[in-house]
């Protein structure tokens, strides 16, 4: 049995509103659990209940399941990385190479939808993270959606004109684009 962990922090670059896509994946859900827990920015005073201060006063730990995840990942246990990712982005959502990793995740899976708006996420806390940007014109290649492609290999090469992947991405836009036209 399958099971995807899913934090309404993943839905914060997308066009509908976070609580619109979160009953849309209720309604597809065969099974879903609700975990409630502090309202989003709520810090509570005693430091005991406040996981992002308990986060942040052990970087080592965000650390060791950004590790986690990543070796997950490597080892080809998707699952197991976006448990890791999905703990991490709880308490660090900010974190962009997390949101990163995650869109390669779902992107491997062949879930391009939620690759991208992990990617999205990732680009929104960090605007020059390149790889994400690539990752993202690269879906947009699959989807033919040969717009967003170039945009997107536009935002890499800005970040870094000499990237290999932002310029491969490039060409490939050229000849799948070009061809599709």
């Amino acid at each position: 049995m399958g099971h995807d962990v899913i934090g309404m922090e993943q839905y914060v670059a997308e066009q509908s509103t976070p609580l619109e896509r979160c009953l849309q994946d209720v309604r597809t859900a065969d099974v879903y659990l609700v975990i409630v827990a502090w309202r989003y920015g709520y810090s509570p005073e005693d430091e005991r209940l406040n996981p992002q201060t308990q986060i942040s006063s052990q970087p080592a730990q965000a650390d060791q399941l950004f590790e986690t995840a990543r070796g997950a990942f490597n080892s080809g246990r998707d699952a197991d990385a976006l448990t890791a990712l999905g703990k991490l982005l709880q308490v660090s959502p900010q974190h962009y190479d997390a949101h990163l990793l995650m869109g390669r995740v779902y992107e491997r899976k062949g879930d391009f939808d939620r690759a991208i708006n992990a990617l999205k996420a990732a680009v929104f806390w960090n605007p020059k993270l390149g790889p994400a940007h690539v990752l993202l014109g690269r879906i947009a290649v699959l989807k033919n959606d040969c717009v967003a492609a170039q945009g997107s290999a536009d935002k890499a090469l800005q970040v870094d004109p000499n990237d290999q992947d932002a310029q491969a991405l490039k060409r490939l836009i050229e000849q799948k684009c070009k061809a599709a036209s």
